[in-house]
């Protein structure tokens, strides 16, 4: 597809195996549902339990970075 990928990178997977550095210029999907990550994202999960209307249950809300704004 010539396009870039974005890693999905869940907490304690990262936790556990510590390669997010390892990842190098790729840009990162952060789950982080305590605050803004304290490291580079592309799109940052901030919640699992939002909502949103005509869909029943708890929705992922996600933020993406864009050139506006500071990642961090």
């Amino acid at each position: 597809t010539e396009r870039e990928p974005v890693v999905y990178l869940h907490p304690e997977l990262e936790e556990e195996y510590d390669f997010a550095g390892a990842l190098g210029d790729y840009r990162q999907w952060v789950r982080s549902l305590d605050g803004r990550p304290d490291r580079d994202w592309w799109i940052w999960q901030q919640t699992d339990s939002g909502s949103v209307d005509g869909i029943a249950g708890p929705v992922d809300i996600n933020v993406m970075w864009s050139r506006k704004a500071s990642p961090r």
